[in-house]
C-alpha cells in the first residue's frame, strides 16, 4: 500500500478516535464533557510542519514538572510567527535534540556518565540552552497521570493528576534531508 495513504489513514483514524473519546468521556470531577484536548500550535495534531524553535532550560521556568528537562520555545510554525511563543516538551527521533542532562552529556561528549556535577551541568547548558533551530516535526500528545479514585486501589505515591500532555516529535532538521 502507498505510504502516503497509510499516513493519511492513521491521521483520520487518530482524529476520529480522539473525537470519540471527547464525546464519551466526562472530565475528572465534573459533569461536563472533556473538551480541552487541542493542539497548542494552532495546526491539527499530526501535521508535519517546519518550526523555528529555541532550546529552553526547564529549571529556569521554576515549575517542578519541568525541572531537569529541556523544552522548546516555538516561535514560528510554517510561515506563521506565533502571537505568543509556546513552550512545549519534545521527543527527538533525530538524535540531535536531547531533552535531559544525561542525554545532553552523551550528545556533547559521545559517552555516558553516571553522575554530573553542577559545574558540568552549567557548562553543558551554556552550549545548548538558547540555541535556535529550524526543525521538521509535528505536535501530538498523550494522556498522563492518575484519575480520581486511583488511590483507593493502589498505594499513594507522588504523581500528577489525570490529563492530556501535548508535545512535539522532531523528525528532522529543516536544512537536512
Amino acid at each position: 500500500m502507498n505510504p502516503f495513504l497509510i499516513v493519511q489513514f492513521r491521521k483520520i483514524f487518530f482524529l476520529g478516535w480522539v473525537l470519540f473519546c471527547i464525546s464519551t468521556t466526562k472530565a475528572q470531577g465534573t459533569d461536563s464533557l472533556a473538551l480541552s484536548i487541542k493542539a497548542k500550535l494552532k495546526v491539527p495534531f499530526g501535521t508535519i510542519e517546519k518550526m523555528h524553535v529555541e532550546i529552553v532550560d526547564g529549571d529556569e521556568l521554576r515549575m517542578k514538572g519541568y525541572a531537569g528537562m529541556f523544552l522548546f520555545r516555538v516561535l514560528r510554525v510554517g510561515n506563521k510567527k506565533l502571537a505568543a511563543p509556546v513552550i512545549i516538551e519534545f521527543k527527538d527521533e533525530t538524535g540531535k535534540f536531547p531533552n535531559e542532562m544525561f542525554g545532553l552529556y552523551k550528545y556533547l561528549y559521545g559517552k555516558t556518565t553516571g553522575a554530573l556535577s553542577l559545574k558540568e551541568e552549567e557548562t553543558m547548558k551554556k552550549k545548548y540552552v538558547g540555541k535556535m533551530f529550524e526543525i521538521i516535526g509535528y505536535e501530538t500528545g498523550s494522556f498522563v497521570g492518575v484519575p480520581d479514585g486511583y488511590f483507593k486501589y493502589q498505594e499513594i505515591r507522588q504523581n500528577i493528576g489525570f490529563g492530556f500532555k501535548n508535545y512535539i516529535i522532531v523528525i528532522a532538521l529543516a536544512n537536512e534531508k
